[in-house]
């Protein structure tokens, strides 16, 4: 059975400084499905893919936040955890 959240929060740029806490395969999608047509790439498509499956049950959350994480390394917006990190993220 998939969990539906993930088993750590992964924390990505959001824009101008501001960081988001992701911490489940819904909040992924939504991320993924913001983005700009421009940073929809192959990467991006296997993360909707895992995340929407994550969601439904198809998958399991590590593997949509695998793969959502692959995508925002990728795109150089998944954010390091460090201890300024907590004082800057907004949850989603």
């Amino acid at each position: 059975m998939a969990s539906s959240s993930f088993d750590h929060t992964v924390h990505v740029f959001a824009g101008l400084g501001f960081i988001q806490a992701i911490k489940s395969p819904a909040a992924a999608l939504s991320y993924l499905e913001a983005m700009p047509g421009w940073r929809k790439d192959q990467r991006h498509a296997a993360a909707h893919k895992a995340c929407r499956a994550g969601m439904s049950g198809g998958t399991q959350a590590a593997t949509a936040r695998a793969a959502f994480e692959d995508f925002m390394l990728h795109a150089g917006l998944l954010v390091q955890k460090s201890p300024q990190v907590d004082e800057l993220t907004t949850a989603a």
